[in-house]
């Protein structure tokens, strides 16, 4: 279901995957975390905005899944605090609180490997490339994946109903996850191009604020 893109050693980038809906996502992505957490895996579920943040918190309650709410900087000093040789909680973070220029020069101690589950894409591509800088700055092994939802605002605003439709007619289903290289080369292209027409971002609490306040004519 996955394909694998290698960008260093030990850095592993999921493609991006997709779902007819949010609930279909909540679902594939309650497997994904199933499937990773364990002993010495820190395992991170990410938010751009605040909308997200609030819902998936609201689903690992629903699931009963222990978790932590990370509000500090992720950077090298909280990742080497992290108590290894246990089943660590998920943790639930925002994608802006991730360290991009943490220094290289010791080697790191007491560092599980690292799954990180990012539940959107963000319009402008620096935001993303953010959480990818983190992951390449990381001396174990790390996974990275985000997961979207064919009825989430980027996809409404990037990519036409007729791709969507294509994409039915693939087979993508209910409570199925796919990846879709023509999806995720259109949302590619729009992200960058908008990243050079955005001059002062204006924060909001949803993709659909935030294309409000930043592109509505």
């Amino acid at each position: 279901m996955f394909g694998w893109l290698f960008n260093k050693p030990n850095y592993r980038r999921f493609e991006d995957s997709y779902a007819l809906n949010r609930s279909s996502l909540m679902n594939g992505l309650r497997e994904s975390i199933d499937w990773k957490v364990g002993p010495d895996q820190i395992t991170f579920l990410v938010a751009h905005f605040p909308d997200v943040f609030s819902n998936l918190q609201l689903a690992l309650e629903d699931w009963k899944t222990p978790y932590e709410v990370v509000v500090q900087t992720i950077n090298r000093q909280w990742l080497e605090q992290i108590q290894t040789g246990v089943d660590l909680p998920v943790f639930l973070t925002m994608a802006e609180l991730f360290e991009t220029d943490m220094p290289a020069n010791e080697p790191w101690q007491n560092t599980p490997e690292i799954s990180i589950m990012v539940a959107e894409r963000h319009p402008l591509e620096t935001h993303d490339r953010c959480i990818e800088d983190f992951g390449r700055q990381l001396r174990r092994p790390v996974e990275l994946g985000y997961f979207l939802a064919l009825d989430d605002e980027i996809i409404k605003q990037f990519i036409s109903s007729g791709m969507i439709h294509l994409l039915r007619q693939l087979g993508l289903r209910e409570q199925e996850l796919i990846t879709s290289h023509m999806v995720t080369r259109k949302l590619n292209q729009a992200t960058r191009k908008l990243n050079k027409q955005i001059i002062q971002e204006q924060p909001a609490d949803s993709a659909a604020d935030w294309f409000q306040l930043n592109v509505a004519s």
